[in-house]
C-alpha cells in the first residue's frame, strides 16, 4: 500500500481529499501555510528551498536551492535539534548518489532521514534498485510525474510514497558507537576499538536490549561510502591503501542494557581484492 501526494506552486489547483501535500516554507513560493489551513486533515511535507530554517520537515535539494552538501549539512542541523523527525530530503533520481555520499561523510544514517526522489518519464513507481535502477538504495517516495490533472484543467505535480514513510517501518534503531578508533594496521588486517553506543533512533521497549555483536566492514579505497552509504561511521586506515576505510555498525541480538560503557575491539583481516 502506497500513499500519493500532490504539489504545486498554486494550492487553488490542488484537488481535495489526498492523505498528504507537499509545500515549501519560503522561497518565491511559500505554500505551506496555505496548505495547512486548506487540508487540516493532511500531512504536509513542508521543505525548505534555502536552508535557513530548521521549521520545515525536510530540504529540496535543486538547481537553484540546496546543494547535495547544504542540504545534508541542513539535515544534521535538523537531527541535531530534533533526532526523532527523520527529515525529508528532495531531489532528483539522478542526483541521490551525491546526496547518499554527502550524509554518509556526516554520519547519518539511511533510517535517519527520508529520501523524496523525482524520476519522470518511467510511470507511477518508487524508484530503487529493483524498480527504476537509478538509484542504489531504495528511496521512500518519488515525485513521478509534473503532469497530473489538477483542478482547473491545471497539470500538477504528484508523489508516491512508502506506507511508512509518515511513521517508522522498524520502530527503532540504535545510534552511532562511540569513540571509533584505528588502533593499529598491517599489511592484511586492522585493529578497531569503539565503545557501545548510547543513544537510540525512535523509542526502544524498556529496558532497552544490548548488543551482542557487531559488524564491522571493510573496503578498497572509496568503495564503502559508494556502496554502503548508510554505515554510520568511517576511518581511514592510514598510509596503507590496501584497506582503505572501515565502519562499525550494531545490531542488538540480547538483553544486555546498551547504555553500558563497554569499550569493545577488534581485529580484522579484509577478504578478497585489498
Amino acid at each position: 500500500m502506497t500513499i500519493a501526494m500532490p504539489d504545486s506552486i498554486y494550492p487553488q489547483n490542488l484537488p481535495p481529499g489526498y492523505p498528504a501535500y507537499l509545500g515549501y516554507v519560503d522561497g518565491r513560493w511559500p505554500t505551506a501555510p496555505v496548505l495547512h489551513s486548506k487540508f487540516p486533515g493532511a500531512h504536509i511535507v513542508a521543505l525548505t528551498v534555502i536552508g535557513n530554517t530548521l521549521d520545515a520537515d525536510g530540504c529540496d535539494i535543486e538547481p537553484q536551492d540546496l546543494s547535495p552538501a547544504s542540504g545534508a549539512a541542513w539535515a544534521a542541523r535538523k537531527l541535531g535539534a530534533a533526532p526523532a523527525s527523520r527529515p525529508v530530503l528532495y531531489a532528483s533520481a539522478s542526483t541521490m548518489g551525491s546526496v547518499l555520499g554527502e550524509l554518509a561523510a556526516r554520519s547519518i544514517h539511511r533510517a535517519s532521514v527520508r529520501l523524496l526522489s523525482a524520476h519522470y518519464g518511467a510511470g507511477e513507481h518508487i524508484c530503487g534498485p529493483a524498480t527504476c535502477g537509478l538509484v542504489s538504495v531504495p528511496m521512500d517516495g518519488t515525485q513521478w510525474t509534473n503532469a497530473y490533472p489538477g483542478l482547473n484543467g491545471s497539470r500538477i505535480d504528484m508523489s508516491v510514497l512508502i506506507d511508512g514513510f509518515f511513521g517508522t517501518t522498524s520502530g527503532w534503531a540504535f545510534g552511532e558507537v562511540r569513540g571509533l578508533q584505528v588502533v593499529n594496521t598491517g599489511p592484511h588486517s586492522v585493529k578497531l576499538s569503539w565503545s557501545a553506543p548510547n543513544t537510540f533512533i525512535g523509542t526502544p521497549p524498556q529496558p532497552p536490549p544490548g548488543i551482542a555483536s557487531y559488524e564491522i566492514a571493510i573496503s578498497a579505497g572509496p568503495e564503502l561510502t559508494t556502496n554502503i552509504p548508510s554505515y554510520p561511521r568511517y576511518k581511514g586506515k592510514g598510509p596503507i591503501q590496501r584497506c582503505g576505510r572501515a565502519a562499525a555498525s550494531s545490531r542488538a541480538r540480547s538483553t544486555r542494557r546498551a547504555s553500558a560503557p563497554s569499550r569493545r575491539t577488534a581485529t580484522t583481516r579484509p577478504r578478497g581484492r585489498r
